[in-house]
């Protein structure tokens, strides 16, 4: 068995997944490239059988396919914050018994992963198996993923999701917001918590529709993007609609106000968001800001 997502992109191989770093990769590239990935982690075996494997990745294209890699190698992924500091990551490796961490830029790196007896780390630059294997088949109650929750109360704690948590929450998502195939979605959101992951990127993959990756929030790049591009849907946090009201107040550019204005759904979530926010947004660019709710224990509870 394997997880809904992918048998539905079997159907969408031609089609553009992902534009990432000013490239544009196919359904059909990520399928690929993902189960290489599953290929080398299995190595000699036929099954992870669950082995906790950490994220420490930018958040570009390679981070979807290793993410899909692990899942379809039958390992847990653990995604990490890439601004996470010594002790924090210390805490989420022993915590969960990471032995395995998958990074980019391990040099960046190199002084903030802990030097754990028997962690090994790989630089995602230095995994090119050419040869597929034999991927196993995976119950849908087997753990897929766990993320840490922000630590308000003690220690962040890690939330355990499994196979099927995942794909009730992508298809779910996909009904209540009605995505399609014409969506195209930017995702600026940190790739270790539920909203990125699931939200901007699963749920548009899931139909076959087309996810611009561009790595940390920044205004102007942002910005750029949406007066250019044809973005339907947007997703963003209460500090990120701040920021831009910042910048449409100050902004002569008609093109930024149509590409807000065009979009067929606009979100907000991670935290409340300001009715005055609520308000000024409708104001400058005629979109009702959709308020979701979630928790990174339970996914979106409300959509």
């Amino acid at each position: 068995r394997r997880m809904k997502i992918f048998k539905q992109i079997e159907s969408y191989k031609k089609r553009i997944a992902i534009e990432s770093n000013g490239k544009q990769f196919t359904y059909a590239y990520l399928i690929e490239k993902s189960d290489l990935i599953a290929s080398f982690l299995l190595n000699e075996k036929k099954d992870l059988k669950e082995e906790k494997i950490g994220l420490l990745m930018n958040a570009d294209i390679d981070y979807i396919c290793t993410l899909w890699g692990i899942w379809k190698a039958g390992g847990v992924a653990v995604p990490l914050s890439l601004s996470a500091k010594q002790d924090e990551l210390k805490h989420y490796i022993s915590d969960c018994d990471i032995k395995l961490i998958i990074s980019s830029n391990i040099d960046k790196r190199k002084q903030v992963i802990p030097k754990e007896n028997n962690l090994v780390v790989t630089d995602i630059e230095e995994i090119n198996t050419k040869e597929k294997k034999q991927l196993p088949s995976i119950k849908s109650r087997r753990k897929a993923m766990i993320l840490y929750t922000s630590g308000t109360t003690s220690k962040p704690k890690g939330v355990v999701s499994t196979h099927k948590n995942v794909e009730s929450q992508i298809t779910t998502l996909a009904k209540a917001w009605e995505w399609t195939q014409e969506d195209h979605i930017p995702l600026f959101l940190p790739l270790h918590h539920i909203h990125g992951i699931i939200n901007s990127l699963s749920c548009p993959l899931y139909v076959g529709a087309k996810v611009t990756m561009m790595g940390q929030f920044d205004t102007e790049k942002v910005c750029s993007e949406v007066a250019s591009k044809d973005f339907t849907v947007f997703t963003a946090v209460p500090t990120i609609y701040f920021s831009l009201i910042e910048k449409l107040e100050n902004s002569q550019n008609k093109k930024l106000f149509e590409g807000f204005k065009r979009m067929r759904l606009m979100m907000s979530g991670s935290a409340a968001l300001a009715p005055e926010i609520h308000k000024k947004w409708k104001e400058l660019t005629g979109q009702e800001l959709l308020e979701r709710y979630g928790m990174t224990e339970v996914g979106m509870a409300l959509s």
